[in-house]
């Protein structure tokens, strides 16, 4: 074996391994002989003496002593076991890991050796408080999930699409849009996600979970599987799983999650499809919820992937944000994709819409400013605060001739932001009329906040103090 070669792949090449052995340097029974041996998987480190062995050197078994004795070369042998409780003697067995150390640091040219299976360990950078968790659900950690698909007698067949994934990987999709248009559309309903971040405030530790492969963790029911058959230059396959593309994949998933977890969503789990957060306001609440995560994870046979998960954090990165205890900050990954962004077409701010309009697309000067603003304003966003329902909600709004804006607090921090463009025939009505409209958009879309409870409305229009004194309102005022 050369010394660039790779150790594991080499022992792992082998099904036969012929050994040298040696038995202890006595000068009245000295011993040295080759064998060869069958690489199988043991519990049991024991090197076992087969038949042809026996048979070659006449070996007599002593089974109370447990000893093989036969001669060679004209000298008595006996082959006794270890005994591990001689400190003089030392053991000839290594794991995995210190034979590669070895390896490593000496670099021979050639070398053999019985190495004993190891565990996995958890990657060090767990924290301790949560391994031995990790240990006790060690088996929601799979390497893969096996029975993804099989091969098909399917009379369909669509073709397969290979989508990369970060980190380098693919994941197989297959075409599902003549399969979609037949199948029965279930609608789960699916929450937004800024609803889901309102179930957080106080929350000060989080571990963040990622299923493993997502939909694949759900079977598809028996004679079902043809529909999905997709060929590849090997033949023809089906998945018995359901695969991404499939059109009640996402709703069926989310019913999923909401059974399993019913019990614990809105108390300290939020979940968006195969990401999940653990969220508590101690360590040892913290350490309870994951054990009653992965109690329902490891009973209801689904499986996580370690790699993509963080345990027991004080900020962890969540779908598009940043969510620690001061509150919810932009990724910073997701910045660096915004700052990065070539100029082009959007409907944001009104100069880029401008250049929407008429039979040709010109890039003006204020649309390349504009759009060096947007990206200023979005990159530079202030940390949003998680809202608190126990205190007063406040708002404010304004209007300008371009569009209306509202800025949705508590205690002088923002919580959440909206804004709309105005169209050609809000232009042309007065001031008045566009803040008023700014007030009805605005309490339209935070309704779910500010309805149930007093809220407090700021503006700087000195009119509208007095609308609830008017006598007679207009018709589209009185809507």
């Amino acid at each position: 074996m050369q010394n660039n070669s790779s150790i594991e792949q080499f022992i792992a090449d082998f099904d036969r391994l012929r050994m040298r052995c040696k038995a202890d340097e006595d000068e009245e029974q000295k011993y040295t002989d080759e064998v060869w041996c069958e690489v199988i998987s043991m519990d049991a480190c024991h090197l076992l003496l087969g038949r042809p062995l026996q048979y070659d050197r006449r070996t007599k078994h002593d089974g109370f002593r447990n000893t093989y004795s036969f001669k060679k070369d004209g000298i008595h042998i006996v082959l006794a076991p270890l005994d591990s409780r001689d400190s003089s003697t030392s053991t000839m067995l290594l794991s995995k890991s210190e034979f590669l150390d070895y390896y490593k640091a000496t670099e021979p040219k050639i070398l053999f050796a019985l190495v004993v299976t190891e565990q996995n360990t958890i990657i060090s950078d767990t924290p301790p408080l949560i391994q031995p968790l990790l240990t006790e659900f060690l088996d929601v950690f799979p390497a893969d999930i096996p029975g993804l698909i099989r091969e098909s007698m399917s009379p369909c067949a669509v073709l397969a699409l290979l989508v990369p994934k970060h980190g380098g990987a693919y994941r197989m999709c297959i075409d599902c849009r003549v399969v979609n248009k037949i199948i029965i559309k279930y609608r789960f309903p699916i929450l937004r996600f800024e609803d889901l971040l309102d179930q957080l405030h106080g929350a000060k530790f989080c571990s963040k979970i990622d299923l493993r492969s997502g939909y694949h963790q759900i079977r598809l029911r028996p004679k079902e599987e043809w529909k999905t058959a997709f060929k590849t230059r090997d033949g023809l396959y089906e998945w018995m799983l359901i695969s991404f593309g499939i059109l009640n994949a996402p709703s069926t998933f989310m019913l999923l999650m909401n059974h399993i977890f019913c019990e614990f969503i809105g108390r300290f789990v939020v979940f968006y499809f195969d990401d999940s957060l653990i969220f508590s306001l101690n360590i040892q609440q913290h350490l309870q919820h994951f054990r009653d995560v992965f109690t329902v994870l490891k009973d209801q046979k689904l499986f996580a992937n370690h790699g993509k998960c963080h345990f027991l954090t004080t900020e962890v990165a969540f779908l598009i944000y940043l969510i620690s205890g001061d509150g919810i900050l932009m990724d910073k990954t997701k910045v660096h994709a915004i700052t990065s962004w070539p100029p082009s077409k959007t409907t944001i701010v009104a100069p880029i819409t401008e250049c929407l309009k008429g039979s040709s697309f010109v890039w003006t000067y204020e649309a390349q400013q504009a759009f060096d603003d947007l990206k200023i304003r979005v990159t530079s966003a202030p940390v949003l605060a998680l809202p608190n329902f126990h205190e007063v909600f406040q708002f404010e709004f304004d209007a300008s001739g371009l569009g209306i804006d509202g800025v949705l607090s508590q205690r002088k921090r923002p919580i959440a932001f909206f804004s709309e463009k105005l169209n050609d025939t809000w232009h042309k009505y007065s001031t008045y009329n566009k803040e008023f409209y700014a007030i009805i958009q605005s309490l339209e879309y935070w309704r779910h906040y500010l309805f149930p409870t007093k809220f407090i409305l700021f503006s700087d229009h000195e009119a509208l103090r007095y609308i609830q004194g008017q006598a007679k309102l207009k018709s589209h005022h009185a809507k």
